[in-house]
This record gives C-alpha cells, structure tokens and sequence, in this order.
C-alpha cells in the first residue's frame, strides 16, 4: 500500500500490531541467526552447539533480515497513511508509533481520532501542503547531544582499553553529531547517518569479540529512523502514488 492510502481506525488498529508483532519476533531470529552463523563462525562453544550447515544458516538470515526491511516499511506506511486520514500534524505522536511500547499512547489518540480525509487525492494534497512540526529542531538539538556524549564516552573507553576499534566508534558518533546540523539542507545527512551507524554497530561486534543477537534491534532501529528523519526533514511523495490516486478519484467519479 502507499503512504497517501486511506485507511480506517479498524484497518489502522489490526495492520499496526501484526506489523509490529512481524517485525519484533522477525529481528529476534534474525539476531538468534547471526548468532548462529557467527558461533559457526568460530566453530561454536560449549554453549552454543552450532550443528546447521552454512547455507542453511544464510538462507534463514537473509530471509529474516527481508522480513525486517519489508514489516518495516509496511509498518511506517501504514503509520503515515492513518496520519493522513485524520488530518494529524502531530509529529511527536509519529514518531513515538516507533518507539515501543510507548507507542501504544498514540495508537490510542489515532484510533479514536475522527476521519477527516475520505479519498487518496485528499491525502495526497494535504501530505504536500501540511506545515511540518516544529519537532524537528528539537530532534536535531537532543539527537546532536546524545550522540556527542556518546562520542565523548566511547573516546573515553578507548583511552581506558587502547583499542583502536573504540576510537572508531568515537570518531564515528562525532561525524553523526555533525550531521544533525545538515539533516534539513542535505537529503544525504540521512544516508551519511544510517551508514555511520551501521559502521558503528560493525564496530561494536569486533569491541566485544562476540555477537549478541540484541544487536539485531539496533540494526532494525537505525533502519526505522531513516523513514523517520525523511519523513520529518525531506517529505517526498512519489509520482506514482499521485497517479494511484487520481486513478481511484477516476474510478469512484
């Protein structure tokens, strides 16, 4: 489905917690799979028997991680198609819907929230004419200094451990601290971002020596927040989502 899709409470309400429901037990196995893999890897330990064969364990990984791309992107159109459909301009309750559990409070405001478009093409115009949320500036200032402590705690560590891998870490929490400025000029702050955060997840198995399949979450985490951040700073609606929606007004007329 597109974004500018209408889409009732019911719809709303069902779509939203099977998505939610794929995408968490989906990013479970596939952190039980990188695991596995991993373990093999090392030719597993005592307390993580690895007996699969190679191929079998890459096959369930990638289907799992396509699983959390697909329930992803699912899940954030679904999100903005009902934030259309009522007319919402909250975008704090938008991005809390990726922020479980406490996503449950503005499920509930949505749910209840009257319809106030009826057709795609009222979706659509009301996506490319709606003022964006002030939140923004308040993302890039609190997102900005998280990461600039985190920086300065990983700067830290590396001090305490001499290792190179921390450094890099640091390095890379201060380059995505540089890039929240650039988050409402340059479309490609995103990418820059997603791809230093990745980065540093990959650094953060070679720290450790070990995988711990809770990194899965944070993999889906920072693919969740590239829809969020586009959504927020470079609102784009697609050509064919436009011609989707003068088709159905064609076809209702």
């Amino acid at each position: 489905m597109t974004i500018i899709q209408v889409i009732s409470s019911r719809e709303y309400l069902v779509l939203y917690f099977f998505l939610a429901g794929v995408l968490f037990f989906s990013t479970a196995a596939l952190g039980y799979s990188a695991e596995a893999i991993y373990y093999k890897t090392k030719g597993g330990d005592i307390w993580y028997p690895v007996i699969l064969p190679y191929s079998i364990l890459l096959t369930r990984g990638v289907a799992y991680l396509a699983v959390c791309l697909l329930a992803g992107y699912l899940l954030r159109n679904i999100v903005m198609s009902r934030s259309l459909t009522i007319g919402s301009k909250n975008g704090c309750a938008y991005l809390f819907h990726f922020t479980f559990p406490f996503s449950i409070v503005p499920v509930i405001s949505w749910l209840k929230a009257a319809q106030v478009h009826t057709t795609a093409e009222e979706n659509a115009q009301f996506y490319l004419t709606r003022e964006r949320s002030s939140l923004n500036n308040f993302f890039i200032r609190i997102g900005c200094a998280a990461t600039l402590i985190s920086g300065i705690h990983s700067m830290t560590a590396a001090d305490k451990l001499g290792s190179g891998v921390a450094t890099g870490i640091a390095v890379l929490s201060f380059l995505t601290a540089l890039m929240y400025p650039m988050l409402k000029r340059v479309k490609s702050a995103v990418y820059w971002m997603v791809g230093f955060n990745l980065c540093s997840l990959a650094c953060k198995v070679m720290l450790d020596r070990e995988m711990n399949g809770l990194l899965a979450y944070y993999f889906v985490s920072v693919y969740i927040s590239m829809y969020v951040m586009m959504e927020m700073f470079h609102p784009v609606l697609k050509d064919v989502a436009l011609v989707e929606a003068e088709e159905q007004e064609a076809a209702m007329a």
